[in-house]
C-alpha cells in the first residue's frame, strides 16, 4: 500500500493499540519519517488527548496543536510544526540540510489541556478538520489513544481509510487483539482492521492478565491495582 507504484494521495490512517505503551506513537513516528522520505507529504496528528507523546518524540511543545483547533482560536493551517520547527527545538539546520525531505513532514501536536475531549472528537469542527487535512497531505497519520481504553478512537475510525493496530508481543494476548478487532469493526464495519503491526517480536512470556491492570491505570495513575503481578514493568511511549 506504501510502494511509490500505487501513489498514496489523501489517505488518513489510523495507528492505534489495544492498550498503553504498546509502541504506537514509535510506529506513528516511524512510519511518517519513512514516508516522508518517500517523498510524501506527510503529517503526523497527535489525537491522544490522555497520554500525548507525538511532542515528546520530537522534542516539540504541546500547545497551540489539535484541541486549540477544534476550540476554534487557531486555523490548521497555523499549527503543523515543520522541520524550521524541528532544527529550532531539537534538529540541527545541518541535519535539516543533509536530509531535505524532512521538509516533507508536519507535526499537529495534541494542543492545550481541555476537559472534555469526547464532545470535541464528537463536534462538526472535527469532522471538518479532518476533511481539510485529509486534502491538504498525501498521508495524515493519526497517532490515536488505544482504543480498548477511551472512546475517542472509536469517535473518529470511520473517517478513517486505514487503521493499523501495533500488537506488542509479550503484553497482549490474541483474545484481547480479537477483541480489538471487533471493537474496531463495530466502530467503521466488517473488515475495517487494515493490519497489525508487530512490535516487541522477541518471544517471552506474557502475563497477559496484566493488560487490564494498564488499562485501568491508564485512566487513573494515581490508584495502585493490588492485583497485578509482582516486580517493576519498563513503560515505553
Amino acid at each position: 500500500r506504501f510502494g511509490k507504484g500505487g501513489r498514496i494521495k489523501n489517505k488518513m490512517i489510523m495507528v492505534t493499540s489495544s492498550s498503553p505503551s504498546d509502541g504506537k506513537t514509535m510506529i506513528t513516528s516511524t512510519l511518517g519519517l519513512i514516508l516522508s522520505q518517500m517523498g510524501y507529504k506527510v503529517l503526523i496528528l497527535d489525537t491522544d488527548m490522555r497520554r500525548p507523546n507525538i511532542h515528546k518524540v520530537f522534542g516539540l511543545k504541546r500547545e497551540s496543536g489539535l484541541t486549540d483547533i477544534l476550540m476554534g482560536e487557531i486555523s490548521p493551517d497555523s499549527c503543523p510544526k515543520t522541520a524550521t520547527d524541528l532544527m529550532l527545538e531539537a534538529v540541527s539546520v545541518d541535519k535539516i540540510m543533509d536530509n531535505p525531505w524532512l521538509n516533507n513532514l508536519n507535526i499537529i501536536t495534541v494542543g492545550s489541556t481541555f476537559p472534555d475531549t469526547v464532545t470535541l472528537f464528537n463536534s462538526d469542527k472535527m469532522n471538518e478538520t479532518l476533511d481539510y487535512l485529509k486534502n491538504k497531505y498525501d498521508v495524515v497519520l493519526v497517532d490515536a489513544s488505544p482504543i480498548l481504553a477511551v472512546s475517542e478512537p472509536s469517535i473518529i475510525a470511520s473517517r478513517m481509510d486505514e487503521i493499523l493496530v501495533v500488537f506488542k508481543v509479550g503484553t497482549t494476548s490474541r483474545l484481547v487483539l480479537r477483541s480489538t478487532k471487533n471493537q474496531i469493526e463495530s466502530a467503521k464495519g466488517k473488515g475495517a482492521l487494515s493490519g497489525v503491526i508487530i512490535n516487541n517480536a522477541t518471544p517471552e512470556v506474557g502475563r497477559y492478565g496484566y493488560y487490564y491492570y494498564r488499562k485501568y491505570k491508564y485512566y487513573h495513575k494515581e490508584e495502585k491495582s493490588q492485583d497485578i503481578r509482582k516486580g517493576k514493568t519498563n513503560e515505553h511511549v
